[in-house]
């Protein structure tokens, strides 16, 4: 059974190219995704076809919309020979042609919903969101999700959508005492009190905040450093601010890195400070590192599997979050026990990715 995907970035490891590869590797050698990226640039080429899947390069819409559209119909057509089935990533509605398009070629189409906001792209943009919204009301398709918020926000308030929990590999991230103290020594941290960050450095994810509450932390703790995984259009932005603060030597900007797991071992606390989320998957990979993990309560309540993790409000200021990032050390017991609440949750791949093979099977043999 082969799937065609839409609406996964060729460009970055995001929260969501990461959930669909993982997913899939972890599924029966049967189940074969196949993907259409925008742009000539796939940085997950080699795992996408070592599981049998192809690549379609298309252009932006934005850059080529005459291209991208004939281009675009043309692998559609193509691939209804090998598939029924559409599963169109949603981080917005405001660009929904893709899946008309596919409906006229006869898919079954799947919208999963990823998202509970929108950046920052102005009034135009937010009233295309609305608008598609509510002119996909009127179709037939299948609705996953993987909150509750991210449904209403995409869907509306009245329509239903399976939830497919964004699963995660639990045992990766068990806590190691050994590899915790062999992180903190080659990033020159070994007595330091660790605030750890993963994601894109955009708007979405409120970098510039997370900066201003760093610094309040020191004001209580200065052996408090601060590591920031992820890269985005804010670097050069967050640079400037580091330099204001007059904090360069207590932030340390580890770009993107293939072993998250082992970074958050070292760490003491993780701090999410986002204005939206649709879930928030790093929150459950740093649940089960037994991570203290502090949170903006936007975030889908969906992620809390332990007792280690806090919501605070966006209107509280950088002075009170740090409050709340300042916590005693979790012990190595308390960090294992919360890696085994992971692993017997909906967010343990094992289960979730046999499920979600499972709902495509289901939706394969299904008559429109």
């Amino acid at each position: 059974m082969r799937i065609l995907v839409y609406g996964c970035a060729g460009h970055l490891y995001g929260g969501i190219e990461s959930f669909l590869l993982n997913m899939n590797e972890h599924m029966s050698k049967d189940c074969i995704f196949d993907y259409i990226i925008i742009g000539d640039i796939c940085l997950h080429k080699e795992r996408i076809q070592k599981r049998g899947g192809n690549i379609f390069h298309i252009p932006s819409p934005k850059k080529n919309p005459f291209k991208h559209i004939s281009m675009l119909w043309k692998i559609l057509k193509n691939q209804r020979k090998q598939t029924d089935i559409l599963y169109f990533n949603l981080y917005s509605d405001a660009y929904i042609l893709p899946i008309w398009m596919a409906k006229l070629c006869g898919y079954k189409v799947i919208l999963h919903a990823h998202n509970n906001g929108l950046q920052s792209k102005g009034r135009i943009y937010s009233l295309l969101h609305n608008i598609g919204k509510n002119l996909l009301k009127l179709g037939k398709y299948i609705r996953w999700t993987n909150s509750i918020i991210s449904a209403k926000y995409m869907f509306g308030e009245k329509i239903k959508a399976e939830i497919i929990y964004n699963a995660i590999v639990p045992e990766k991230f068990r806590f190691n005492p050994v590899i915790r103290e062999k992180v903190r020594k080659e990033l020159n941290a070994d007595n330091g009190y660790i605030i750890g960050f993963v994601g894109r450095l955009e708007s979405q994810k409120n970098p510039l905040f997370l900066l201003n509450i760093f610094n309040e932390v020191l004001k209580k703790r200065s052996d408090a450093i601060l590591w920031i995984a992820g890269e985005g259009s804010l670097k050069k932005s967050m640079d400037e601010k580091i330099k204001t603060l007059n904090i360069e030597n207590k932030v340390k900007f580890l770009g993107h890195r293939n072993d998250i797991n082992q970074l958050m071992q070292g760490m003491d606390v993780f701090i999410l400070p986002s204005l939206f989320e649709g879930l928030g998957i790093v929150l459950i990979e740093a649940q089960a590192a037994g991570l203290n993990c502090i949170a903006s309560n936007t975030v889908a309540m969906e992620t809390k599997i332990t007792e280690n993790i806090e919501y605070i409000s966006l209107n509280e200021s950088a002075k009170a979050w740090a409050g709340h990032c300042i916590k005693p050390e979790i012990g190595t017991e308390k960090r294992l026990k919360a890696n085994d609440k992971i692993q017997k949750s909906a967010f343990n791949i094992k289960n979730e990715a046999a499920r979600m093979e499972q709902l495509f099977y289901l939706i394969n043999k299904e008559q429109e």
